[in-house]
C-alpha cells in the first residue's frame, strides 16, 4: 500500500517538474514573437548560413493551433518597387528538426528547419502597382525552413529563452507521419 501511495505521489508531483504546459509554452512563444519581431530585408539563406540581401520581409502574425504554427508575412521584391505577396507559412511544430540563431545584416535572424516536404508555405494575396489579386486556391510550395527576424537585444537572454521554448513546444507535438510512395 505504501509504495501505491509513495507512486501517486511521485506521478502527481511530475507534473511542477517540467515547467509550463503547452498553452502557457504557446502563448509565451506568440506574445514574444508580437513584441519584438522586425521587419528584415534578405534575398535567401544559403546552407553555409549566408543569407544575401534584396528583398524584405515583414512579419504580420503567428499562431500556433494544436500542433500547427501558422506565421503570416508580407514578402516584396526591391527590384519591383510597390509590390508584395502576402505569404503564409504552416508547418507542424512536431517536425522541426532543428531551431537556431544566425546573424546576418545587423539582424538576428531565428532559423527553423524542418524536412522539405513538411513546410507548407502558400501565396495568399499579391499586390502590385498594376494589379491586385487575392487566392481562393493558393499557389503552395514546400520549404525546408521558416526565418523570423527578431530584436533580442529588449530582453536578458532571449535567444536562449526562445530556442529553450521551441524545443519545449516540440515536446508536445509528433512529427507529421509521410505516406510511404509504391515504388
Amino acid at each position: 500500500m505504501k509504495s501505491y501511495i509513495i507512486i501517486l505521489f511521485a506521478l502527481s508531483g511530475s507534473n511542477f517538474c517540467f515547467g509550463q504546459s503547452k498553452t502557457e509554452t504557446i502563448n509565451w512563444i506568440i506574445s514574444k514573437f508580437n513584441k519584438w519581431k522586425v521587419t528584415d530585408s534578405r534575398i535567401g539563406y544559403s546552407d553555409n548560413g549566408t543569407i544575401l540581401g534584396g528583398n524584405t520581409e515583414e512579419p504580420l502574425s503567428l499562431s500556433i493551433i494544436n500542433c500547427n504554427m501558422v506565421f503570416k508575412t508580407n514578402y516584396s521584391n526591391i527590384m519591383s518597387s510597390g509590390s508584395y505577396d502576402k505569404i503564409t507559412y504552416t508547418l507542424n511544430v512536431g517536425d522541426i528538426n532543428k531551431v537556431e540563431w544566425v546573424k546576418a545584416y545587423n539582424n538576428d535572424l531565428l532559423v527553423i528547419s524542418t524536412k522539405k516536404s513538411l513546410v507548407k508555405e502558400s501565396t495568399v494575396e499579391k499586390k502590385t502597382p498594376w494589379e491586385s489579386s487575392t487566392y481562393k486556391n493558393p499557389s503552395i510550395k514546400y520549404i525546408d525552413r521558416i526565418i523570423i527576424s527578431f530584436n533580442t537585444y529588449g530582453e536578458d537572454d532571449f535567444k536562449n529563452r526562445i530556442l529553450k521554448a521551441y524545443n519545449h513546444l516540440r515536446t508536445f507535438c509528433k512529427p507529421t507521419k509521410q505516406e510511404a510512395e509504391a515504388f
